[in-house]
Protein backbone atom coordinates (compact mmCIF):
# COMPACT_ATOMS: atom_id res chain seq x y z
CA UNK A 1 0.00 0.00 0.00
CA UNK A 2 3.05 2.56 0.62
CA UNK A 3 3.72 1.96 -2.26
CA UNK A 4 1.31 3.25 -4.85
CA UNK A 5 0.37 5.96 -2.22
CA UNK A 6 4.32 7.00 -3.45
CA UNK A 7 3.28 6.53 -7.26
CA UNK A 8 0.76 8.59 -7.14
CA UNK A 9 2.04 11.93 -6.08
CA UNK A 10 5.54 10.93 -8.04
CA UNK A 11 3.44 10.30 -11.08
CA UNK A 12 1.59 14.08 -10.77
CA UNK A 13 5.02 15.15 -9.83
CA UNK A 14 6.33 13.98 -13.70
CA UNK A 15 2.82 14.88 -15.26
CA UNK A 16 2.78 18.66 -14.39
CA UNK A 17 6.63 19.22 -14.78
CA UNK A 18 6.07 17.58 -18.23
CA UNK A 19 3.41 20.88 -18.93
CA UNK A 20 5.50 23.23 -17.96
CA UNK A 21 8.32 22.48 -19.99
CA UNK A 22 6.18 22.36 -23.35
CA UNK A 23 5.03 25.59 -22.01
CA UNK A 24 8.15 27.07 -21.71
CA UNK A 25 8.67 25.64 -25.42
CA UNK A 26 6.00 27.13 -26.96
CA UNK A 27 6.73 30.85 -25.63
CA UNK A 28 9.97 30.48 -27.28
CA UNK A 29 9.99 28.14 -30.21
CA UNK A 30 7.28 30.69 -31.34
CA UNK A 31 8.90 34.44 -31.28
CA UNK A 32 9.15 37.14 -33.90
CA UNK A 33 10.95 40.42 -34.28
CA UNK A 34 9.24 43.82 -35.82
CA UNK A 35 11.69 45.92 -37.17
CA UNK A 36 10.71 49.60 -38.10
CA UNK A 37 12.84 53.04 -38.44
CA UNK A 38 11.82 53.85 -34.80
CA UNK A 39 13.14 50.23 -33.37
CA UNK A 40 11.77 47.12 -32.65
CA UNK A 41 8.86 45.15 -30.66
CA UNK A 42 8.68 41.66 -29.55
CA UNK A 43 5.93 39.24 -30.56
CA UNK A 44 5.38 35.87 -28.41
CA UNK A 45 3.05 33.64 -30.98
CA UNK A 46 0.58 31.13 -29.90
CA UNK A 47 0.90 27.16 -31.41
CA UNK A 48 -1.87 27.75 -33.24
CA UNK A 49 -2.38 26.35 -36.70
CA UNK A 50 -3.40 30.04 -38.00
CA UNK A 51 0.14 31.27 -35.90
CA UNK A 52 2.06 28.24 -37.23
CA UNK A 53 1.55 29.34 -40.88
CA UNK A 54 2.25 32.73 -40.25
CA UNK A 55 5.35 31.93 -39.16
CA UNK A 56 6.20 29.83 -42.48
CA UNK A 57 5.54 32.77 -44.22
CA UNK A 58 8.90 34.55 -42.81
CA UNK A 59 10.69 36.87 -43.13
CA UNK A 60 8.05 39.58 -44.57
CA UNK A 61 8.19 43.24 -45.14
CA UNK A 62 5.07 44.47 -44.77
CA UNK A 63 3.52 48.08 -44.87
CA UNK A 64 1.28 49.12 -41.81
CA UNK A 65 -1.28 51.62 -41.09
CA UNK A 66 -3.25 53.20 -38.34
CA UNK A 67 -6.70 51.67 -38.19
CA UNK A 68 -9.50 53.20 -35.91
CA UNK A 69 -7.24 54.40 -33.02
CA UNK A 70 -7.20 51.60 -31.50
CA UNK A 71 -4.72 49.20 -34.31
CA UNK A 72 -2.26 49.24 -36.60
CA UNK A 73 -2.88 46.92 -39.55
CA UNK A 74 -1.80 45.24 -42.93
CA UNK A 75 -2.56 42.88 -44.98
CA UNK A 76 -0.46 39.48 -45.76
CA UNK A 77 0.66 38.29 -49.06
CA UNK A 78 -1.65 35.60 -48.73
CA UNK A 79 -4.70 34.02 -46.62
CA UNK A 80 -3.87 32.23 -43.45
CA UNK A 81 -4.98 28.50 -42.85
CA UNK A 82 -7.17 29.17 -39.77
CA UNK A 83 -9.12 25.69 -39.12
CA UNK A 84 -8.37 24.49 -35.75
CA UNK A 85 -7.48 28.24 -34.22
CA UNK A 86 -9.74 30.30 -32.37
CA UNK A 87 -11.94 32.18 -34.36
CA UNK A 88 -12.96 34.90 -32.69
CA UNK A 89 -10.97 37.04 -29.61
CA UNK A 90 -11.51 40.11 -27.28
CA UNK A 91 -7.85 42.09 -28.01
CA UNK A 92 -5.90 43.91 -25.19
CA UNK A 93 -3.43 46.26 -25.67
CA UNK A 94 -0.63 44.14 -27.49
CA UNK A 95 -2.64 41.43 -29.00
CA UNK A 96 -1.11 39.97 -32.34
CA UNK A 97 -4.25 39.10 -34.46
CA UNK A 98 -5.11 38.62 -37.92
CA UNK A 99 -8.77 39.48 -39.11
CA UNK A 100 -9.73 36.04 -41.60
CA UNK A 101 -12.18 38.14 -43.27
CA UNK A 102 -10.18 40.39 -44.78
CA UNK A 103 -6.96 38.78 -44.68
CA UNK A 104 -4.81 41.18 -42.32
CA UNK A 105 -2.93 41.28 -38.99
CA UNK A 106 -4.30 43.43 -36.60
CA UNK A 107 -1.74 44.52 -33.62
CA UNK A 108 -3.65 46.26 -31.00
CA UNK A 109 -2.22 49.31 -28.83
CA UNK A 110 -5.69 49.56 -27.32
CA UNK A 111 -8.12 47.46 -26.15
CA UNK A 112 -11.12 46.55 -28.35
CA UNK A 113 -14.73 44.86 -28.09
CA UNK A 114 -14.94 40.91 -28.87
CA UNK A 115 -14.93 40.16 -32.57
CA UNK A 116 -15.72 37.50 -34.37
CA UNK A 117 -13.13 36.61 -37.21
CA UNK A 118 -10.19 38.20 -35.55
CA UNK A 119 -7.95 35.20 -34.77
CA UNK A 120 -5.94 35.03 -31.80
CA UNK A 121 -1.96 35.11 -33.15
CA UNK A 122 -0.25 35.67 -29.75
CA UNK A 123 1.29 39.04 -27.78
CA UNK A 124 3.49 41.22 -28.12
CA UNK A 125 5.89 41.57 -25.69
CA UNK A 126 7.74 44.43 -25.99
CA UNK A 127 8.30 47.55 -28.12
CA UNK A 128 4.44 47.74 -28.31
CA UNK A 129 4.60 51.95 -27.80
CA UNK A 130 7.03 51.84 -31.08
CA UNK A 131 4.41 50.62 -33.20
CA UNK A 132 1.78 52.65 -31.58
CA UNK A 133 3.86 55.72 -31.75
CA UNK A 134 3.35 55.79 -35.84
CA UNK A 135 0.73 58.02 -36.79
CA UNK A 136 1.55 57.44 -41.29
CA UNK A 137 1.94 53.71 -42.64
CA UNK A 138 5.22 52.33 -41.98
CA UNK A 139 7.48 49.46 -43.05
CA UNK A 140 8.06 46.68 -40.96
CA UNK A 141 10.04 43.50 -41.36
CA UNK A 142 8.82 40.53 -38.72
CA UNK A 143 11.36 37.86 -39.21
CA UNK A 144 11.81 35.06 -36.30
CA UNK A 145 13.84 35.63 -33.01
CA UNK A 146 16.37 33.84 -31.95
Amino acid sequence: MKNRLFAVPALLVLVLSGFMASEAMAETAGKVRLTSGGGEAIAVLDDTPASRDFLSMLPLELTFKDYNGTEKISYLPRKLATQGSPSSCTPEAGAFTYYAPWGNLALFYRGFRHSDGLVPLGKIISGLDILAGHSESFAVRIEKAD
